[in-house]
């Protein structure tokens, strides 16, 4: 029986979950904006008392590991190391694009097809967005990467009448540019509730992070700008 604390700060939304083996046991968030630091802390020890769990009978934490915010995923990740450094527990770091990815599949009312293509994007600023395709068994196709978005990217894809799904805080971005494909849109975006069946995969296999070394996936370091002043 595991305990596992899963943190997702990774875009605008700042969630956590409590889970028990692959039971969500009580989940917070809120999509107030990027005020992770204010609302993470109080999210954890409200989730922990809604669960009866105390800290100490923790087995894991799970992080959203990116891409996204920069901040959001600072946050996020010093906050999950400090529980497994004092807890002396393990750190489990998952994709955050995969994450939304499962959610998909789980939301599709539709069969196994194998030429569904699952989509996952989280906004990047401007026309950019950190994606990655996966099939329904959640294989990779694409990896993780910055992506402007444009009609090529899906064309070439597309030879096979693959049937896209998208979804995630990007993909509102995508619906003019890509509109001569077959794509299906979902609402789906980030929680830390969707990672809790790959956090349990990884806990199990013992696929664990170390925490002195650990940084989770920026893909692109923030773009700050210098004072005119």
């Amino acid at each position: 029986m595991a305990k596992i604390l899963h943190i997702e700060t990774s875009t605008e939304i700042c969630s956590v979950c409590l889970s028990e083996n692959e039971l969500p046991l009580y989940s917070k968030e809120t999509h107030q904006g990027y005020l992770h630091a204010s609302f993470l802390t109080t999210y954890i020890d409200l989730c922990l008392k809604k669960g009866d769990t105390k800290m100490k009978d923790l087995d894991a934490v799970a992080i959203s590991a990116g891409p996204g915010s920069y901040t959001g995923l600072r946050v996020g990740v010093s906050t999950a190391k400090a529980i497994c450094y004092a807890m002396d527990i393990p750190l489990i770091a998952v994709d955050t694009l995969k994450s939304i990815a499962w959610k998909m599949k789980t939301d599709l009312n539709e069969s196994n097809n194998k030429n569904t293509l699952l989509c996952p994007m989280i906004d990047a600023r401007r026309m950019e967005v950190y994606t990655a395709l996966y099939d329904m068994d959640l294989n990779p196709i694409v990896p993780t990467k910055a992506l402007i978005i444009n009609d090529k990217e899906f064309d070439v894809h597309n030879k096979w009448g693959n049937h896209f799904v998208i979804a995630g805080n990007g993909s509102e971005k995508t619906k003019e540019i890509l509109s001569n494909f077959n794509i299906h849109y979902l609402p789906t975006q980030c929680a830390a509730s969707h990672m809790v069946v790959l956090a349990l995969e990884k806990y199990r296999d013992h696929q664990y992070e170390n925490l002195a070394h650990y940084v989770p996936n920026y893909l692109k370091m923030p773009n700050i700008t210098t004072s005119k002043r």
